[in-house]
């Protein structure tokens, strides 16, 4: 499949990754045996990773256009609001043991309000976009989308694989999100 280059169509394919992240997650074979138990902590550490880049790419990029041609800042701030309990569930989740009960507690909580946002998002946000951002500013900001995505070095299975399983010194995500925001705002990426 070609990668889209406007906005809206690079969106849709990261929410869909992102949904058939937390469909593996959520199947029936995601904690069954030692080897699936480790494969699956391999794609929640994807999800979390795909799910920080995707929120601080749209924090930097998307929602400033969005405020350009909105002008609704009561919205904005609540769908950035959502973000941000995206992530503080995130950080929590880094400091759980993987699997253990009060982490699937909070990886279903996660899930929940991963889903209403990505909802909401395509409901009303993507409406907005199509129908008041230009064709030219839609390939501009998913070129800027794009960098954000990838401002901060991407970890291979293996690697995802070997990280610890509990808590950490830093928080893996709040590193990566410090990292990215850094790197946007210093190379003039970030809206």
């Amino acid at each position: 499949m070609t990668p889209s280059s406007d906005l809206v169509g690079i969106l849709i394919e990261e929410h869909a990754i992102l949904r058939g992240l937390l469909s593996f997650l959520d199947g029936p074979s995601s904690g069954v045996g030692a080897t699936a138990q480790k494969d699956a902590r391999v794609v929640y550490l994807e999800l979390s990773d795909r799910i920080i880049r995707h929120e601080i790419a749209e924090e930097l990029v998307v929602y400033p256009a969005l405020l350009e041609i909105c002008r609704d800042v009561g919205f904005a701030d609540s769908v950035l609001h959502e973000h941000a309990t995206i992530e503080d569930k995130l950080v929590v989740l880094d400091q759980l043991e993987y699997g253990s009960s009060e982490f699937e507690r909070n990886r279903a909580e996660l899930t929940g309000e991963l889903l209403a946002h990505l909802d909401r998002e395509e409901i009303q946000v993507f409406s907005i976009l199509l129908s008041r951002l230009g064709r030219e500013r839609h390939v501009e900001v998913a070129h800027r989308y794009r960098q954000v995505i990838r401002a901060a070095p991407l970890l291979s299975a293996q690697s995802r694989a070997d990280l610890p399983t509990g808590p950490t010194v830093v928080a893996r995500t709040s590193a990566l999100a410090v990292w990215m925001r850094d790197v946007a705002h210093s190379t003039g990426l970030a809206g």
